[in-house]
């Protein structure tokens, strides 16, 4: 092999070995004892213009991409990974039996595990752009070259084509000082850092190796980290203090190395339940926002049926919709089906109640009022009074609302975009994870669903138990809802999913097959959208986590609200 031929091969594998190197780069090996190094270590980012590693390997695997969040301009590294179980799983939007296109955009969903945060995942999608990679570029430029016949042209195409690959590849730089133990007065390590070539933000993470490189430990994870560990917003000389965790520390002696890349951080962990502060009525400008992790001690006051309304955080995943086939009162209509729901949501723990309705819209259109009326589901309320009969009835569209409709206020006042759930939501939410008849893991205690029912009575305000004593009037008046919250809660604490009141949802009615679906949002078109949950004149069949009914969405009456 000639001279020229060998180095041109050399460049190429140096620079190939240099797109596929590892993100942290560690330092030279220090004794932990006090001593002081001074040594700059460079840290690149990897795959900096966001190339697939396919167009040169020929395998869609082991992508190592550069993608823009949608709604942020934060530029952050995604690793794809062939394992569906792992944590941090990405997938994308492109048949896995294709390759990827260079010069094409692509949308990925990110299923990051809450860890120590039960119930599950939560997921947030990004788009990704792919470019030819670098290492293409070198490969056409040695191909170019040896068709020249001039060892100095060849040397020029060589290099033009490695400035072409090399065109966005700028990384910020962190450049570690001094870093020593302050021995023999106390364990504490200091880290000096330099960041240059900032584009954005950068959040920080160190590093340490003993054993020779076989122990290695995330100091975020061990030990504590104070100063300036970021995020990093500007260039500059920056310092962290390490103190190692004693007991883990206690048997490290002798050399460590120190390591230091970026990270993207984790979203926060959503709170479990949401407030909205309606105190100060119709007229109110705004309506304050808080949130709480768990149930207030003595739980939830008459004040949460009144004057504010509160919500569950409930999980996106993937659950069975519809009936067994031995499910007691299952109707044809519910089909077990498989849905995906992507999108974590919140949901009001109760039913909203009359107050709560006049306190947003200044209205009172309940017909069962009476005995602690302000604390009872309002009821006579059409779909169109929640949502519009013009912008709002254009669902599955759009999700706009009418100007002055309840959704509308909700939304002003709040800047949160409240709507009606969808049928998948709404039965995903009163099921809590089980999969029987009623949400309390029991299934109907009678042979059919058109007679009195023990464990139905457990959950719904339904048909035949208004004698219970949950509501005091006059015997022939006892056909009516009663407080929310009076009846068992599911596991997610949610209250009058089933009875009380049917509760609209945002779906025009469909036929249910068994085809699996992700995220739907009913048919198309239609006559009559759904409702759920039964009321208090249903049978117990009617209040099952998987009974589907409809009503017009001009109707308003006394047994359904929301």
């Amino acid at each position: 092999m000639s001279k020229v031929k060998f180095f041109l091969l050399a460049l190429v594998a140096l620079f190939f070995a240099a797109t596929v190197s590892a993100d942290v780069v560690w330092s030279s090996a220090f004794d932990f004892d006090g001593s002081e190094i001074v040594e700059p270590v460079v840290i690149p980012e990897v795959n900096q213009i966001g190339y697939s590693m396919s167009l040169l390997s020929g395998s869609e695997k082991d992508l190592a991409l550069i993608a823009k969040p949608v709604n942020s301009e934060e530029r952050v590294t995604i690793y794809s990974t062939n394992d569906p179980d792992e944590e941090g799983t990405y997938f994308w939007n492109y048949n896995p039996d294709s390759r990827f296109v260079k010069n094409s955009d692509y949308v990925l969903t990110q299923h990051i595990v809450s860890q120590g945060y039960d119930p599950g995942e939560v997921s947030f999608s990004r788009t990704v752009h792919i470019l030819p990679e670098p290492a293409v570029f070198v490969l056409l430029g040695v191909a170019a070259a040896f068709f020249l016949r001039r060892r100095a042209k060849s040397l020029l195409v060589v290099l033009a084509f490695l400035s072409l690959g090399a065109i966005g590849a700028k990384a910020t730089t962190i450049s570690v000082g001094k870093c020593f133990q302050m021995w023999p007065f106390e364990r504490k390590v200091i880290i000096n850092y330099t960041v240059s070539d900032l584009s954005e933000t950068e959040y920080i993470n160190f590093y340490y190796t003993t054993d020779n490189g076989e122990s290695s430990y995330d100091l975020r994870d061990n030990g504590l980290l104070t100063g300036d560990v970021g995020p990093i917003s500007a260039n500059g000389n920056y310092r962290v203090v390490w103190t190692p965790d004693t007991e883990t520390m206690a048997s490290v002696k002798g050399k460590m190395k120190i390591g230091v890349d970026v990270y993207e951080p984790e979203p926060p962990t959503p709170s479990t339940y949401m407030v909205v502060d309606l105190s100060e009525g119709p007229q109110a400008s705004s309506y304050p926002i808080t949130y709480l992790d768990d149930v207030p001690s003595g739980g939830w006051s008459d004040d949460y049926k009144k004057t504010k309304m509160v919500f569950r955080y409930v999980p996106a995943d993937t659950f069975q919709m519809g009936a067994r086939s031995d499910e007691r009162g299952k109707h044809n209509n519910e089909v077990l089906h498989d849905v995906t729901l992507t999108k974590s949501f919140y949901i009001g723990v109760f039913e909203v109640t009359q107050k709560q309705y006049k306190q947003i819209t200044n209205t009172s259109p309940s017909q069962n009022s009476g005995e602690a009326g302000d604390m009872r589901p309002v009821e006579c309320v059409s779909y169109n009074m929640i949502r519009g009969a013009t912008k709002g009835a254009k669902w599955p569209d759009n999700d706009d609302v009418d100007d002055g409709s309840f959704l509308e206020k909700m939304r002003t006042r709040t800047n949160l975009k409240f709507d009606l759930p969808t049928s998948a939501q709404w039965e995903y939410a009163c099921r809590a994870t089980t999969d029987s008849a009623l949400n309390s893991g029991k299934n109907l205690s009678t042979p059919y669903g058109d007679e009195q029912d023990d464990n139905t009575d457990e959950v719904a305000r339904n048909n035949h138990n208004h004698m219970d004593g949950h509501y005091t009037g006059i015997p022939y008046m006892c056909l009516q809802h009663t407080v929310v919250g009076c009846y068992l809660e599911n596991t997610w604490g949610l209250y009058d999913m089933h009875g009380n009141v049917c509760e609209w949802c945002l779906d025009w009615e469909t036929t249910q097959t068994s085809a699996a679906v992700t995220d739907p949002k009913g048919a198309e078109s239609g006559v009559s959208r759904v409702i759920r949950g039964g009321s208090y004149q249903s049978e117990p069949e009617y209040c099952r986590s998987a009974a589907l009914l409809s009503s017009y969405p001009n109707n308003a009456v006394s047994d359904t609200g929301f």
